[in-house]
Parts: C-alpha cells; structure tokens; sequence
C-alpha cells in the first residue's frame, strides 16, 4: 500500500516541478501560475506545500531526494518482479537519479527541477532525442539501461500494438514500393509494345 500511495506523491510533486519549470522558461507570471494551482481543482496541500517551495527555489528539507529515491528505486523493483508496467515511476526514477548526481542528494524533492534545468541547458542547441522505450535498472551506484523487455500484458498491450503497427506500417510500405515498381514496369513494357505496333 506504502508502495502505491508514494507513486501517486512521486507523480505529483515531478508533475509540479515541470508546471513550474516550464512556466519559468517561458517567463510566465509564476503567481499566477501559483494561484491556478492551489486555487482550483488540482489544489492539495502537496501542491500549497511544494508550490511556493519550487517559486522560491527553497530547497528546505521536508523529504531530501536521497531517500525519495530509494522509495522510487523500491517501487520500480517492485514493478519488475511483478511484470507492472511503471512509466511514470521510471521517468521520475531517473529525474531523480540525476538530481542526486548534480550533488542535491540532501535537499528537498523539489529540487527535482535542477535536474530539469540542467537537461533543458543540456539540449538547449540540440534537436529532441527520439522517443525510445527504455526500461531503467536501479543500481546502487550507477543508472544503467537497455531496450525494454516489459511482457505484452504489462504494457496493457499499448506498446506492442504501437509495434505491430510499425512493422505492418513498414511491410506495407515496402510492398507499395514493389508495387509501384511493378507498375512502372507494366506501362514501360506497354508503351514499348505501342510503339512497335505503331511502326
């Protein structure tokens, strides 16, 4: 239950820090930004805690990042014994591996927005990576990974139905290809056999 409960705060505190992070980049009003958050639907006092702490750049213990990574690290582990598919979990787990590696083991979870900002100073003269599925395999000293190997039944189906696509996408596309070269064949053997008739 521990387990679950901490997804849904690992969730919300990532998905805060990005609200926070892009409305920044772009030069947003962060008070208003501010009071849309805690003033509407999405307000919990998560959002009226963490909120003002990510404005403010107050990184203040509350939950330092070392130890929310562990309680990530335990939930991915968890995930994987049981063939649960985790993506939100393994996007946070690596946000979170890398604010520990920018040295703010001992701050505040919302200093998952350094993080951020180092990726965002990182790709700022780079085009976007492309979108690969990987799984990430929490090490105690190193973030290692590789191409997913997540059962068709963990992923709901989604990704290897996105796979079946692409690969019916290709054969067709490649059948398309010696189609047309089949025709092109037809109509240059058809306009030869017109010009001999012709002469």
């Amino acid at each position: 239950m521990k387990l679950a409960v901490n997804i849904f705060l690992l969730s919300t505190v990532t998905g805060l820090g990005e609200s926070v992070h892009f409305a920044r980049s772009y030069r947003l009003d962060l008070d208003q930004l501010a009071a849309v958050l805690n003033g509407g639907q999405m307000a919990s006092d998560i959002s009226r805690v963490k909120v003002p702490k990510l404005l403010h750049r107050d990184f203040s213990v509350h939950a330092a990042i070392a130890d929310v990574l562990k309680n990530d690290r335990l939930i991915v582990e968890a995930a994987r014994e049981a063939h649960i598919a985790s993506p939100l979990v393994d996007a946070s787990y690596e946000l979170y591996s890398e604010t520990l590696e920018l040295d703010y083991g001992q701050a505040d979870m919302v200093a998952i927005v350094m993080a951020m900002k180092d990726r965002s100073f990182r790709r700022g003269s780079m085009a976007p990576p492309p979108i690969t599925m990987i799984r990430y395999l929490p090490g105690a000293t190193a973030r290692r990974r590789h191409p997913a190997t997540v059962p068709r039944h963990a992923l709901g189906c989604g990704l290897a139905r996105a796979q079946e696509n692409e690969r019916n996408s290709d054969s067709t596309r490649q059948s398309s290809k010696h189609s047309y070269r089949a025709r092109g064949i037809c109509l240059g053997t058809t306009f030869i056999v017109w010009a001999l008739s012709a002469r």
